[in-house]
């Protein structure tokens, strides 16, 4: 996992909060139309990331005990928002359920 691919997955997963010089950047490299809109290459990177990445957030939740901050560690996450966005997605898959906030517990 790059750091560059990271830093791309979270300013595209939160377009309608950032706005920057990385914005400017991604709408340049035809990943966001403008300030909030995620064109769909945007979109496919984003979903591509995710795939890459679920798996094992998954497994590594089933063995730290579904501490996040363990998970960010084990698999070298930079950022902790990369984790909750890919929790995000297991909970619309049904491997996680959200129990508000941050607290993702596995499913029974």
């Amino acid at each position: 996992m790059t750091k560059e691919n990271e830093d791309r997955f979270i300013t595209l997963s939160l377009a309608f909060e950032v706005y920057g010089r990385e914005t400017e950047e991604l709408k340049n490299e035809g990943y966001m139309i403008s300030f909030c809109c995620v064109t769909p290459k945007g979109e496919e990177f984003i979903n591509k990331y995710i795939e890459d990445h679920k798996h094992a957030v998954l497994d590594s939740m089933r063995k730290n005990h579904c501490s996040l901050c363990e998970v960010q560690e084990e698999l070298n996450f930079q950022n902790y928002l990369t984790i909750v966005k890919i929790c995000d997605r297991l909970c619309e898959d049904g491997y996680l359920v959200n129990s508000g906030g941050y607290d993702y517990r596995l499913k029974d």
